[in-house]
């Protein structure tokens, strides 16, 4: 009650009840805000412990001066993650879904959101504690035997044993390790870069499917002298959209010749490649040259760009819906393609001028990254961390198999599935060093 004086007078804050009323600075009695006072009494809160809560007008200066009030009243700042750390520390969540925390924070899409949300309401720990649950079990066999070897007892089979691994252990490891390498992208989305040589309208088009004017646009070619990039939401999936500077087969300028470098290698980090042609003039040496460099293993999809100035039967409205196929340019990029192994490449026309095509070009986009996964968030999707350690755990795991299947001795066995048990215990916190809570939780916001 030092810095708030509630409007109606009360003898104590009850839990979980709010208090409207005025903040004071401790010292000087100088008016600083109206607030909502709320105190959360232990267990019921977010980290089990007394919890009070300030809510006040928004603004740096007002939050400011009752953070330096409450400051002087003994408290201190909170480190980044504190209050998730509490919680997880209480024992309120456990590791995976602290990590859910983060992710649900920093999610820029509805798709990450979802992601988040299932991993925070526990589906990552429930399959976890399952298969915890399984390795246990097949741990008290082996182990009951090796405790009363005099009795002659048979607590197992190899047989049985072989086959609970496989298909309780194994099997949902499996299962999330291929969900990692499916649905990662709805996590870490997809990086779509774009490329051409000078003047095919690159940034014209990084604009368009921007909806702003994020880079200078002139008619003069090689404006572009360096790779930009802007995050944007294509249908729930997070997209890094790079434009490019355009591509010769040489140049004599040492500024250009740098920035052709750096669209080289972003065309090797790409994701999905788009490659832009002016669909108004015929196939440049240059334009041969990029479809030339194009390495398969990625979508590719060739733009068509500049159909606004096509001319005669090539611009009627059944020939645009078509892809353009009909244009001589499109069997001769076919060709190309088709040379260096890229046999599935989309053709598309638009018109970064008057914005045709650019709808359907941002739904191929997310088409291509999300054909293959099925999108159902709840189903559990492994961190990167999560998925390096079950990665080893499976290991181990597959270890024992074989061990049991060579019938090697059970303690050799036990060894190899307390090391996995291990690292399902590192999954879900319950043997995390201070070295790997401080990692994860130095990742997070301070209040969180």
């Amino acid at each position: 009650m030092r810095i708030f004086r509630p409007k109606r007078p009360v003898h104590c804050l009850e839990s979980h009840r709010v208090y409207y009323g005025l903040i004071y600075a401790p010292v000087s009695g100088v008016f600083i805000d109206e607030a909502l006072v709320m105190l959360m009494q232990a267990p019921h809160s977010y980290t089990r412990e007394d919890v009070l809560e300030i809510q006040c007008h928004g603004g740096p200066a007002v939050t400011r001066r009752i953070l330096e009030a409450v400051l002087a009243c003994g408290a201190r700042e909170a480190d980044p993650g504190e209050f998730t750390r509490r919680a997880f520390l209480n024992g309120r969540i456990d590791l995976a879904q602290a990590e859910a925390v983060m992710e649900l924070v920093t999610a820029a899409t509805d798709l990450q959101r979802q992601a988040a949300i299932g991993a925070l309401s526990g589906n990552m720990s429930r399959s976890i504690h399952g298969v915890r649950e399984e390795v246990v079990d097949v741990l008290a066999r082996i182990e009951a035997e090796l405790d009363f070897p005099e009795d002659g007892l048979e607590f197992h089979s190899a047989t049985a044993l072989c086959r609970s691994i496989s298909e309780k252990i194994l099997h949902p490891i499996h299962a999330l390790l291929a969900s990692y390498d499916t649905r990662h992208i709805v996590r870490d989305g997809v990086r779509v870069v774009m490329a051409g040589r000078p003047n095919t309208g690159k940034s014209s088009l990084f604009n368009g499917i921007l909806g702003t004017s994020r880079v200078l646009v002139s008619p003069v070619p090689g404006t572009t002298r360096d790779s930009i990039e802007e995050n944007l939401d294509i249908n729930g999936l997070l997209v890094t959209l790079v434009d490019t500077a355009g591509i010769r087969q040489e140049t004599s300028d040492t500024i250009e010749s740098m920035g052709m470098d750096i669209a080289q290698r972003e065309m090797e980090r790409a994701n999905h490649l788009l490659v832009l042609i002016d669909c108004s003039l015929p196939l440049t040496h240059e334009d041969l040259h990029l479809l030339g460099s194009i390495h398969p293993g990625r979508p590719v999809t060739v733009v068509l760009n500049k159909i606004d100035l096509l001319k005669g039967p090539f611009a009627e409205p059944s020939c645009l819906q078509d892809g353009l196929n009909v244009l001589p340019v499109t069997a001769q990029i076919q060709a190309v393609l088709l040379e260096k192994g890229v046999s599935e490449a989309v053709f598309l026309p638009v018109s970064a001028k008057t914005g045709f095509g650019l709808d359907r070009l941002k739904e191929r986009i997310a088409n291509a990254a999300l054909s293959d996964r099925a999108v159902n968030c709840d189903f559990p999707i492994p961190t990167l961390r999560q998925r390096d350690i079950l990665m080893k755990a499976a290991e181990s795991f597959e270890s024992a198999q074989d061990l049991l299947k060579n019938g090697k001795a059970l303690e050799i066995v036990a060894i190899e599935l307390r090391n996995g048990l291990s690292g399902l215990n590192e999954m879900l916190g319950l043997e995390a060093n201070e070295d790997v809570l401080n990692r994860i939780f130095s990742r997070f916001c301070i209040g969180k």
